[in-house]
């Protein structure tokens, strides 16, 4: 990718962050196939100064933690992780997207429907969404959060999805919400190498007595119900499928 005014090229691959700014104009030159990920926003410019050259971060520095590669205000784009936690999100004047690069999580909305979302999954939450995120083993995404209208993106990382998210109105007025963290829908418990159905049940009630053969590991049993979390609508076979998973997790 180069830049007419400037011939300054930029190099990108995969797994890369890359930002055209507003007003950026050049010429691609693409060398083999590639499958992109994008998202485009029409704002104000919200920060004067903002850089007009692309922004590129290498897969390799998004790893490395939470990460600001780009903020104009009213867009922010990087990268964020967490570690297992439950985190309850109250309505943000923020739409975002975000593909999962490392671990898993439920991302469960306000009608208690759920998704389990894992690496290379792309994952929208519209402006005004509100549910909840339990992150069940360590995860990282690169992210692009969008403003609503006179609202700018702020606050820190850390804290994105707690207090409003660090809202800030044009004004300067802070916008909060009460945002607790809860106990998690999916309890998660210490890991195990590879899924075992009934690990718990079976630990429990072995005796020495009993066969030493070891446990037949049923991963299908486990991704089925993941899979009825995700698609049921029947009630029953839903309560069922949740009970068995806790089992399982906790």
């Amino acid at each position: 990718m180069s830049a007419p005014s400037t011939g300054e090229t930029f190099s990108f691959g995969p797994g890369d962050l890359v930002v055209l700014p507003k007003g950026w104009s050049g010429r691609w030159d693409v060398t083999h196939r590639i499958h992109k990920i994008w998202v485009v926003h029409k704002h104000e410019d919200v920060v004067g100064g903002a850089a007009v050259d692309p922004v590129v971060v290498t897969a390799r520095a998004l790893s490395g933690g939470n990460l600001v590669a780009y903020d104009v205000g009213s867009t922010r784009a990087g990268s964020w992780c967490s570690t297992k936690c439950s985190i309850n999100i109250t309505p943000r004047q923020v739409a975002e997207v975000f593909v999962v690069t490392k671990g898993k999580m439920f991302i469960t909305n306000s009608d208690g429907s759920a998704r389990r979302c894992g690496v290379g999954d792309v994952v929208h939450l519209p402006e005004a969404w509100n549910g909840s995120i339990d992150v069940v083993d360590f995860v990282r995404t690169a992210f692009v959060e969008i403003a609503g209208p006179n609202f700018s993106v702020g606050g820190d990382l850390e804290t994105k999805y707690r207090d409003g998210g660090g809202m800030t109105q044009s004004s300067g007025q802070t916008h909060r919400a009460s945002n607790p963290e809860r106990g998690a829908i999916y309890q998660v418990g210490p890991p195990v190498p590879v899924p075992v159905w009934g690990h718990r049940a079976a630990s429990r009630s072995a005796q020495p007595s009993q066969s030493s053969q070891p446990h037949v590991s049923d991963k299908s049993k486990y991704d089925l119900c993941l899979t009825i979390l995700e698609t049921s609508k029947d009630q029953d076979l839903l309560a069922v499928a949740k009970a068995k998973l806790l089992a399982y997790l906790e």
